[in-house]
């Protein structure tokens, strides 16, 4: 989507959540346009209408994922050459955005 596109749901948005309180349908104008939570943070950026409470509405339709990593797995392990290893794979690994599937979260 262009940029100036992006902005000018953004500027509904905007309108909506702060004139008229309208959260339900700023998160569907948001959902259906396909905006992302970047997109989002980068037409607030750059929108003369800096509020906190635009940011606020952007963290509550974008919840925080739960990152998970392979550090805080139940089967990794650090070896002695400092390497990470898993058990389960028996390999030397490295630091991946996804766990695998036998991701098992040490308590």
């Amino acid at each position: 989507m262009g940029k100036q596109f992006n902005n000018g749901i953004w500027s509904a948005v905007q309108f909506l959540v702060c004139s008229h309180n309208e959260t339900e349908l700023a998160k569907q104008v948001i959902e259906e346009s396909g905006l992302t939570k970047k997109d989002c943070l980068k037409s607030q950026m750059e929108s003369d209408f800096e509020s906190e409470t635009m940011l606020e509405f952007i963290n509550s339709i974008f919840p925080v994922v739960d990152d998970k990593h392979c550090s805080q797995c139940k089967n990794y392990e650090v070896c002695a050459n400092c390497t990470m290893y898993c058990r389960v794979l028996q390999k030397r690994i490295t630091a991946r955005k996804k766990p695998c599937k036998h991701y098992i979260e040490n308590n």
